[in-house]
């Protein structure tokens, strides 16, 4: 057996090296991405359904004053 000397002083933190902290850092971090994912893929889904609502009433009220066109009646919102 070699004897190297005294060993290097060394902290640790051993709640970083239990599992359910890990688990815990890791969701957090899925949950971040989730986040700026569902931002980018689809806005303010409440700010979009409202405009959807708004233009769905301005046709209808159109409509009750002339005849809209096929494309008009077919145009997806």
């Amino acid at each position: 057996m070699v004897d190297w000397g005294l060993r290097p002083f060394k902290t640790t933190n051993p709640i970083r090296d239990w599992g359910g902290y890990v688990l815990k850092e890791k969701i957090k971090q899925i949950k971040v991405r989730l986040k700026a994912w569902n931002k980018d893929q689809f806005g303010d889904m409440q700010k979009k359904l409202t405009r959807i609502k708004m233009d769905l009433n301005k046709l209808e009220i159109e409509g009750d004053e002339r005849k809209l066109s096929d494309q008009e009646l077919m145009a997806p919102k």
